[in-house]
């Protein structure tokens, strides 16, 4: 007997762990009065200890094993009628990353849906969600032990200094790229995180080490400003008025995540570095948050690279060889991706010089060097004239400069690689006022907020 069930049928009082805690009925595993589950209840081979906190659809609890004492955290998931029919996958994105053993992913101990007070079996969904059924299941995701959470980095206990501030930028660059890894990953394998905030970004002690939680789980409940990307937006109003996850599940990608880790920078980096450094990485950060998925970087760690860069370091370029070639071990085939190779680096191909011309026209034009800007998007331009962001960069500087009519055709440019770019019909109504042509300005305002309405109905 457990010492669960001893404490039932020895009549000991049992207490449900919401706040403030209070007793509940014998047989409760779940509080009717506030839907916390009590303590000492056991989900799986896990026994509930305390109530760590809640998030976006779930309530945190630590856990420690009931025979080998093991601490874990355990993610318990009510009955939610937006998300229950994409639950199974949930579960198989679970289940695919947890067989890669990451070591920038939060280790997933078990993934399990749970009936309160039913049959307590360890094994990974020992049940079926079948929505005719009289009692519903919870999903239980149980996560290794981690003590410290992004929120941490930045406001440590009580003190008004973020931790962030007391780091070496060199490890505060190891966690982003470790980060980047870990998507990157992920994205080669098909799966979007889809909803990155701090609550998903998990640090050792020391905060040397991160992981990131919730592949799979957070999908089922949107992300939220500022980590919510601009596409995502009216999707997510739409999916609050039809009650139902179904549209942001399937909208989310690969530049959606992007997003968000770029939005986790600015916080981690506005008051670690100095103002001047922070407006160098600034246009970097800037251009993994532009309005359009497409005119982000290619790929989540182009992002991480061009922010290295600004600081003079490589990425991954601090790891020791040791480390690196015990992260291919646990890694496996797909290591090679991720782990920097003892070969010579290739040359920089036409993109990735593009890339590099952008980032340096967009501190000049930070720096309102204007015509210094000009130079480096243009160069940019011929590298890679297809890239729709070197030619809103390249207009705007334009409109820096008062050259209109240079200016429209640079936001013609960005029209035809993109005809329903809101953003560049916008602007283009702007120039045409400061020309002072009043019905072109018109015509293009009013087609920016066609494709603007557009955008929020689109999946209607």
């Amino acid at each position: 007997m457990n010492s669960r069930d001893f404490s039932r049928n020895a009549g000991w009082p049992r207490v449900c762990l919401g706040s403030p805690a209070h007793l509940v009925e014998h047989g409760e595993d779940v509080c009717q009065v506030c839907g916390t589950v009590v303590q000492e209840t056991l989900i799986g081979a896990y026994q509930v200890k305390h109530l760590l906190g809640s998030g976006r659809g779930y309530q945190l609890y630590l856990a420690t094993h009931s025979q080998q004492g093991q601490p874990v955290l355990v993610k318990v998931f009510p009955p939610d009628p937006a998300s229950q029919h994409l639950w199974e996958k949930a579960c198989q994105e679970i289940d695919l990353l947890a067989t890669l053993h990451h070591s920038s992913i939060l280790p997933i101990l078990s993934c399990t849906l749970w009936n309160p007070g039913g049959p307590r079996s360890t094994g990974p969904r020992a049940e079926t969600f079948n929505p005719g059924a009289g009692s519903l299941p919870f999903l239980t995701v149980v996560y290794q032990y981690a003590p410290l959470t992004f929120y941490h980095l930045l406001s440590p206990g009580d003190s008004k200094v973020s931790q962030a501030t007391r780091l070496p930028v060199k490890q505060l660059l190891r966690l982003v790229e470790q980060a980047a890894g870990a998507l990157a990953l992920a994205h080669h394998l098909g799966v979007v995180h889809g909803a990155l905030g701090p609550e998903q970004v998990l640090l050792n002690a020391p905060m040397d080490q991160l992981w990131l939680a919730d592949f799979g789980v957070a999908r089922l409940y949107p992300s939220y400003s500022p980590f919510l990307a601009p596409e995502l937006v009216a999707i997510c109003e739409l999916c609050r008025q039809r009650q139902d996850v179904t549209p942001y599940w399937e909208a989310v990608t690969e530049a959606s995540d992007q997003y968000a880790l770029a939005a986790l920078c600015y916080q981690l980096f506005l008051h670690a570095v100095p103002p001047e450094t922070f407006q160098r990485i600034g246009s970097v950060i800037q251009h993994a948050c532009q309005s359009n998925p497409k005119a982000r970087f290619p790929q989540i760690q182009d992002f991480s690279t061009a922010l290295a860069a600004e600081f003079g370091v490589g990425f991954l370029s601090d790891l020791p060889q040791d480390h690196a070639l015990d992260a291919r071990e646990r890694r496996g085939a797909a290591a090679s991706l991720f782990v920097p190779s003892p070969a010579p680096a290739p040359a920089p191909t036409a993109s990735q010089q593009a890339s590099q011309s952008e980032q340096l026209a967009g501190k000049w034009f930070i720096a309102h060097e204007y015509e210094r800007a000009e130079q480096a998007y243009r160069q940019a331009s011929r590298l890679d004239p297809t890239r729709i962001s070197v030619w809103q960069g390249l207009a705007d500087t334009y409109v820096a400069l008062e050259r209109y009519g240079e200016a429209l055709d640079g936001y013609g440019k960005v029209l035809d690689l993109d005809p329903k770019n809101a953003e560049a019909w916008f602007n283009r109504a702007t120039v045409f006022d400061l020309l002072g042509r009043p019905n072109l300005a018109a015509r293009a305002y009013v087609r920016a907020e066609q494709l603007r309405a557009e955008s929020g109905r689109f999946l209607e």
